[in-house]
């Protein structure tokens, strides 16, 4: 820019405009150069978002695939995503180890949810099971698929994570008849030791040669046979508290939902319905990623993510709320948040740290958390923050929060 400078102002002292106009003229366009695109970049970008909104608004369903396949390793995204999908009737269908692939894939009735968004299951593991499945077609059992797989690569984990997302559903059965998925996702999950003894033992025999005496026939045959163990059902509250674990966030439902009329009735409002800071605001949630926090003083405070349909929200608990309400703030709690409520952009989690510090917070992570809501300010009976409030269950305020 400053080599042009001069021949800017010549330019325009020969046409007739002063030395001084042409300096300013020259200095507003070098401002814009620091932050400004030239023609060529913005017609690309032009192009791309007219291509992306054409996309979007014609061929739904493969857009959204391929966004939830682009963000299936950002937990917050593809729950942003998947609710957007709610908000576009773009049906969302459950991870399934006979119907799924690696990425999301547009079916004839719907988005299939990929294997690859399960959590603690790696690339390697999902190919060496759809591998599997392409191989032998439909796998019928827990069983089966421990036969056909790399067992180095499909560990119990691995197992344990795919049976709570869902994904071995179609692979619960009793005497041919699928079971309930309360049921299935029980029984296979206590079958999964049974089952990786099976599948490491039949591979071990064939890699020798040998065929098991009561295998019930060679290598090709299915064991959808082996029954799987009895176990008592989970609970509604234990699928979606699995799923979550799995999956990052629930899908098939939300713990809220039997509780939400009253929560409107109430007036607590859902995380996606706050567009802009609000002084005085209550979300009513599940708290999760809760973390125990201490002032210099020593008081007692908490901060957790607050998790309800349509998004989550991190809030910080200050000492005297914490006194009062303290009992409540537990992960998979349901309840009702009062306080300031500030729409910001995302804060490095370093930067966050030294805010908390600075305004007189001693970090102290509860064990097994992974997320940090940000930065708490010790004043007692106070909240602010993201989405940040006093906790208190419907019916009892928890009292004003300010900034």
């Amino acid at each position: 820019m400053q080599a042009q400078r001069q021949r800017f102002i010549d330019g325009c002292t020969g046409r007739g405009i002063n030395t001084r106009k042409a300096a300013k003229i020259f200095e507003l366009m070098e401002f814009f150069a620091g932050y400004g695109f030239n023609k060529s970049h913005s017609t690309t970008y032009a192009l791309l978002a007219y291509q992306t909104a054409y996309l979007k608004a014609n061929y739904p369903w493969h857009f959204m695939a391929a966004l939830l396949t682009i963000e299936s390793q950002n937990t917050d995204k593809l729950a942003m995503y998947l609710g957007e999908c709610r908000e576009l009737d773009v049906p969302i269908l459950p991870p399934d180890l006979n119907e799924s692939e690696l990425a999301f894939t547009v079916m004839p009735d719907g988005v299939r949810f990929g294997l690859g968004a399960v959590k603690n299951v790696g690339q390697g593991a999902v190919e060496s099971m759809l591998a599997a499945r392409k191989e032998s077609g439909r796998l019928e059992s827990l069983f089966t698929l421990c036969e056909r797989v790399d067992m180095r690569l499909v560990n119990k984990r691995v197992l344990e994570s795919l049976v709570k997302a869902g994904a071995l559903d179609s692979l619960a059965g009793a005497n041919g008849q699928p079971l309930a998925r309360a049921a299935g996702r029980a029984r296979l999950f206590a079958a999964v030791d049974r089952a990786m003894e099976h599948g490491a033992r039949h591979q071990r025999d064939r890699d020798k040669g040998q065929n098991q005496l009561f295998s019930g026939g060679d290598d090709g045959e299915p064991h959808g046979e082996i029954p799987l163990p009895e176990a008592p059902p989970w609970t509604d509250a234990q699928q979606l508290t699995a799923e979550k674990e799995a999956l990052g966030l629930y899908l098939t439902g939300h713990p809220i939902e039997p509780h939400a009329e009253d929560l409107r009735a109430f007036g607590a409002r859902r995380v996606a319905d706050f567009t802009a800071s609000e002084s005085d605001a209550w979300i009513g949630g599940i708290v999760s990623g809760c973390r125990q926090l201490k002032t210099k003083k020593g008081d007692r405070m908490a901060a957790f993510v607050l998790d309800d349909p349509t998004g989550t929200v991190e809030v910080v608990v200050f000492p005297d709320a914490f006194g009062k309400y303290g009992s409540l703030v537990e992960n998979d709690t349901l309840v009702a948040v009062r306080g300031k409520l500030e729409k910001r952009r995302r804060v490095d989690p370093a930067r966050r740290q030294r805010d908390a510090r600075d305004r007189g917070c001693a970090r102290a992570d509860h064990p097994g958390s992974g997320r940090a809501p940000g930065h708490a300010a010790a004043r007692s009976g106070h909240a602010r923050g993201p989405g940040r409030g006093a906790v208190a269950p419907p019916g009892r305020p928890a009292g004003r929060a300010r900034d």
